[in-house]
């Protein structure tokens, strides 16, 4: 077996040091992106609640009477 070279032990120490904090940074940074993406996802959804079904004139919400429908459209015969 060959004698174990101090540097490059060392060496290999730093790379794994290197390793180590090039990991730390890479799940900071997914943790970043998936708390951007909870919080998008929830905005989109609170979005989606909260919108309105149909829009209501402001004449049809100062009238007492009930709103009637759209009109369909007209048959076009082939």
């Amino acid at each position: 077996m060959p004698p174990i070279d101090p540097r490059r032990v060392a060496r290999l120490e730093e790379a794994v040091r290197a390793l180590h904090q090039q990991v730390n940074v890479l799940i900071s940074e997914v943790r970043t992106l998936s708390a951007q993406a909870e919080a998008e996802a929830s905005a989109a959804r609170n979005a989606a609640h909260s919108a309105p079904a149909m829009p209501v004139s402001d004449a049809a919400l100062r009238s007492d009477e009930p709103v009637a429908p759209p009109p369909p459209p007209p048959v076009v015969a082939p």
